[in-house]
């Protein structure tokens, strides 16, 4: 249910943003960052900051489900120490593969699949518009989520190796 919600946030947080992005650097004048102009797109933003989001939100979550999974293998009374680790390595691969890939399958499979048709979209509760994927596809938004997530893992991985022994 945690990461149902917190894919649903950052869910309604990309539509937020999107519309901002969208309306802000249409007005803006990027002189300094002209090369990259074309670029910085207010769907790129929105998925790299979107991006980011579900990275520190994962990594929150895979610090409580570690907790969560050595209190249930405790609360299970494993005969042997074998059994105890062959359980709690069962319990984090499961706890981690949801925990890193929920956000992935959601642009991969859910993302875009209900917008409807020109001139007659869908709206989530009445008034909402639904989450679209670019007109290309969401493919670059799963790559630069999977960049996030694997880069960031890698990253905190050997911050975590050089600053704890």
């Amino acid at each position: 249910m945690l990461i149902l919600a917190s894919v649903v946030a950052i869910t309604v947080y990309r539509l937020a943003v999107f519309f901002t992005f969208s309306r802000e650097l249409r007005n803006t004048n990027l002189t300094i960052a002209e090369p990259i102009k074309e670029y910085v797109t207010p769907q790129m933003a929105t998925s790299v900051t979107a991006s980011l989001i579900s990275f520190v939100v994962i990594m929150i979550l895979n610090i409580l489900y570690e907790r969560v999974a050595i209190w249930i293998t405790d609360f299970e009374l494993p005969r042997t120490k074998t059994d105890y680790e062959n359980s709690l390595t069962l319990k984090m691969f499961l706890f981690q593969f949801v925990n890193y890939y929920s956000s992935c399958f959601y642009i991969a499979f859910a993302k875009g699949k209900a917008v409807g048709h020109p001139g007659k979209p869908v709206y989530l509760l009445g008034k909402y518009r639904n989450e679209e994927c670019d007109p290309g596809g969401c493919l670059i938004e799963l790559t630069t989520q999977l960049a996030i997530i694997m880069g960031g893992k890698a990253i905190w991985n050997n911050i975590q190796e050089v600053l704890i022994p």
